[in-house]
């Protein structure tokens, strides 16, 4: 079901599209993979990115090819391939430079939160389904409290 919605990477050639590609996404957070043709470790985590981009359909995930769309390249400072900066609200938020695919998972869940609360219908962390995966009593004495001040108020 949510593959039908998933958005491919897109290939970001020129400053404009990488600029119209930050102001389009508005607060949605944007992944974007500079990379290189002749680069080995490029070629390695590009399929993992692509997965990524199908299981993370509330993010914009986009690709710059270094020697193709060098200005952008520089005016980002990307200096090793390969690069992932991550943005939100036109912003630079994070930036994981080599093949790792911990550090992507990674900064993915920590940025992408705010999107998906949006997605799946405004939730607050408190009340969405993150409980489930959370310590049982936390979650407990999380609702006894909201009852207390629901009580109180």
């Amino acid at each position: 079901e949510e593959k039908a919605n998933a958005m491919p990477e897109i290939v970001l050639n020129t400053r404009k599209e990488f600029d119209d590609c930050l102001k389009n996404a508005g607060s949605k957070l944007v992944v974007i993979d500079f990379f290189a043709t002749w680069c080995g470790p490029c070629k390695i985590i590009s399929p993992f990115f692509h997965e990524l981009s199908e299981k993370y359909p509330h993010v914009v995930f986009a690709k710059v090819d270094v020697d193709q769309n060098e200005e952008t390249a520089q005016n980002c400072g990307i200096s090793a391939m390969p690069t992932f900066q991550f943005y939100k609200n036109s912003n630079l938020v994070h930036t994981v430079r080599g093949a790792s695919k911990e550090g992507l998972l990674q900064a993915i869940q920590q940025h992408s939160g705010d999107s998906w609360s949006t997605l799946s219908g405004g939730q607050t962390l408190s009340d969405g389904a993150e409980n489930r995966s959370a310590d049982p009593r936390a979650a407990a004495a999380a609702a006894a409290e909201r009852r207390a001040a629901a009580a109180a108020a």
